[in-house]
Parts: C-alpha cells; structure tokens; sequence
C-alpha cells in the first residue's frame, strides 16, 4: 500500500527531526546559533555525508563530524562520544 507506506516515512522522518532537535539542544552552541538551527546544519551534515559515502568511500566522516561540532560550539576539546547506529551513545 503507497499510502500507507507513505505515511509511515513520514513518521520516520519526523522521529529523526526531533532526535536531531535533542541533540542539537544538548550542545553547548555558540552564542546565535539556536538549536533549530544547529538541528538543520546537522541535517544538512547528514545528508552531505550520505551521498559522499556512496560517492567517495575515503572521506573521513569522522573529521568532517569533529569540524561540525566545532563550527557549532566553538569548542574544539575532546570530541563527545561516538555514537552506535542506533542512536544511542556506545562506550
């Protein structure tokens, strides 16, 4: 059923725009940069990378994610901890 299927990407989607809102509001942002903003960016991030990483299998993803966080909070101390595919942080 397209319909059906339809919406429920559309839950999808709407799950990882709030898992990007929290993460967002979680960093310590620059002064100016609002977490919907910083959730956006990271979207925008997200989606870059993807296309790379079908594209050109030698890009450092974990580079580009690092300069990210310090473009986002002007901090460029020990990057937070990596996280599993699930979303959840992994020791």
């Amino acid at each position: 059923d397209v319909l059906g299927s339809r919406g429920l990407g559309d839950v999808y989607k709407r799950q990882i725009a709030e898992m990007l809102q929290q993460v967002a509001r979680d960093l310590p942002l620059r002064p100016g940069i609002t977490a919907p903003l910083a959730a956006q960016v990271i979207s925008s991030f997200l989606d870059g990378v993807a296309i790379h990483a079908l594209v050109d299998r030698t890009v450092d993803i974990r580079a580009l994610w690092d300069a990210l966080l310090v473009a986002l909070t002007g901090d460029d101390g020990p990057p937070p901890p990596a996280c599993d595919g699930a979303g959840a942080a992994s020791a």
